[in-house]
C-alpha cells in the first residue's frame, strides 16, 4: 500500500505543476530546458532553480509523458526524449550524460551544463553511496572499516558503464563538456557557493523569466535544504518521496576533499589533469 504521506506529496506536486502550466506563456522559445551535469555536482540545485522559475519536471511530473531512451538510466539520451516534450509548455529534464560529438543536440532546447571540482564531487558521491542501501556499490563499501580506505575504494572502482576508475570517469566527463561546443553553457557549482544570487540571476536571464524574485528563489532553496537536512530517513527512503525534485538536494561545500585526499590521491588527480589537459 502506498503511504498516505507519499500520496499527499504527489497530489501537492501535481497541483503545483498544473499552476505552472496554467501560468506559462505559450509559443515562446524557452520552453524546453536540458539540465545536464556531472553526478553530485549540483544538478539537483539547478533543477530546483529551474522549477522555481515555472518549469515542470519532464521525468517525474504526472503532466508529462516522458519518452524513456535506451540505457537512459546509464546516462544516455536520445532525440525522442526532447521531442516528447510539449512545445508550448515549460518542461525540463535532468540527466548525467557525457558529451557525445555524434549526437545532434536540439537547437530549440536551452542547455544548462553543471560541473564541479571533481574531488568534491567524488566526496559527495561517496557519502551518497554509503547512505543508499540500494546503490550497487553499497555493500562492498560499507564492509570496509577505515573511512579513508572506504573512500579510496569508492573512487578507484571501475565505472560500470565506461569501465575506467570512477575517479578518471569524473575527469573524462568534465573534459568532454569543457571542450565541447557548449562550453559557454557551463555553470560551476563553486560559483553558486560564492554568489548564489548572481548565479540565479544568470539562470533567470537565460530563461527570459522576469516575474520571479531572485531573493525569494534563494530563500525557497534554503528552506528546502533545511528540510532535507532535518530528514532522518536513509536515501533509499527519501527517493520514494514526491515532495521534492530530488532526494539528494542538500548543502554542499567547497574543498571538502581536503578531509580525504592524501599524497596518493593528490598525485592521481594531478596525473588526470595532465592526461586530459584540464585547467578548471
Amino acid at each position: 500500500m502506498v503511504p498516505l504521506k507519499r500520496v499527499k506529496a504527489e497530489l501537492l506536486n501535481l497541483y503545483r505543476d498544473i499552476k505552472k502550466d496554467l501560468s506559462s506563456s505559450p509559443n515562446t522559445l524557452q520552453n524546453k530546458v536540458f539540465i545536464n551535469g556531472l553526478a553530485k555536482s549540483g544538478t539537483s540545485l539547478f533543477e530546483h532553480i529551474v522549477s522555481e522559475l515555472g518549469y515542470v519536471d519532464g521525468a517525474r511530473s504526472l503532466l508529462r509523458a516522458r519518452y524513456k531512451c535506451n540505457r537512459y538510466e546509464e546516462g544516455f539520451i536520445c532525440s525522442e526524449l526532447f521531442n516528447s516534450f510539449p512545445s508550448t509548455k515549460k518542461t525540463y529534464i535532468k540527466t548525467h550524460a557525457v558529451y557525445d560529438p555524434e549526437f545532434n543536440y536540439p537547437t530549440d532546447v536551452i542547455k544548462i551544463i553543471v560541473l564541479r571540482d571533481i574531488r568534491d564531487a567524488l566526496v559527495s558521491r561517496y557519502y551518497h553511496v554509503i547512505s543508499d542501501p540500494r546503490h550497487w556499490d553499497y555493500n562492498r563499501l560499507i564492509s570496509i572499516n577505515s573511512d579513508l580506505d572506504r573512500f579510496k575504494a569508492s573512487v578507484f572502482i571501475n565505472n560500470p558503464v565506461w569501465e575506467i576508475p570512477q575517479f578518471e570517469y569524473y575527469a573524462m566527463f568534465v573534459d568532454s563538456w569543457v571542450k565541447s561546443p557548449f562550453s559557454q553553457e557551463i555553470f560551476w557549482y563553486e560559483d553558486y557557493l560564492k554568489d548564489p544570487l548572481n548565479v540565479i540571476s544568470k539562470i533567470k536571464e537565460k530563461l527570459h523569466v522576469d516575474n520571479v524574485s531572485v531573493l525569494e528563489i534563494e530563500q525557497s532553496l534554503d528552506s528546502k535544504r533545511t528540510s532535507m537536512l532535518r530528514s532522518t530517513s536513509d536515501l533509499g527512503t527519501r527517493r520514494k518521496s514526491f515532495s521534492a525534485q530530488s532526494a539528494t538536494f542538500r548543502s554542499g561545500k567547497s574543498k571538502g576533499y581536503l578531509d580525504f585526499f592524501d599524497d596518493e590521491l593528490n598525485d592521481y588527480y594531478e596525473g588526470l589533469m595532465q592526461k586530459y589537459m584540464l585547467v578548471v
